[in-house]
């Protein structure tokens, strides 16, 4: 049985509720260590590379970062939506991170446009300046942001930022 400690007592009962908690967790037989869930989980996912079509994104500096879009097409799904999602990776992650692939194929199969932002040096993109990324300074996701205004005008725009990328 799950035990779980904490000083907001609500929250505890809410959380003691919750079917699963109460449960015995019974793994697998192949699965019966926890490091072995993880490996094989985090193996499985990273396998899979999906189908973005990259552009390079110069930017007034003279760096560059890329843009991957997944578009719902291209995974044959049928574009429900005009919108378009954002996604802003953590300091050291991109587009290819699973999870960053599994926010993004979520986004793409409820039929959204989906567009991620690799930072300067990261994700395959060479480092053409001095300066890095830095999650204090927004001038990069600003011209990233008008750039997505004119490629997708009739869109309307969510921005998605995990860890150090929000």
């Amino acid at each position: 049985k799950v035990r779980i400690y904490g000083s907001n007592s609500q929250l505890l009962e809410t959380v003691h509720k919750f079917q699963t908690v109460n449960q015995v967790y019974y793994p697998t037989f192949f699965y019966f260590h926890g490091l072995l869930q993880s490996i094989c989980g985090i193996s499985k996912r990273m396998a899979n590379r999906l189908p973005y079509t990259r552009e390079i994104f110069p930017l007034k500096d003279g760096g560059e970062i890329g843009l991957d879009f997944l578009e719902p097409a291209q995974m044959k799904i049928k574009c429900k939506r005009d919108t378009l999602v954002l996604i802003l990776p953590g300091v050291t992650s991109s587009s290819q991170t699973s999870y960053v692939k599994t926010l993004a194929l979520a986004c793409v199969s409820k039929g959204t446009s989906v567009a991620v932002m690799n930072y300067r040096g990261l994700g395959g993109v060479p480092l053409k300046t001095p300066r890095l990324y830095s999650g204090t300074n927004i001038d990069d996701l600003d011209e990233v942001i008008t750039y997505l205004k004119i490629k997708y005008p009739a869109h309307k725009k969510i921005a998605i930022g995990t860890s150090f990328g929000g």
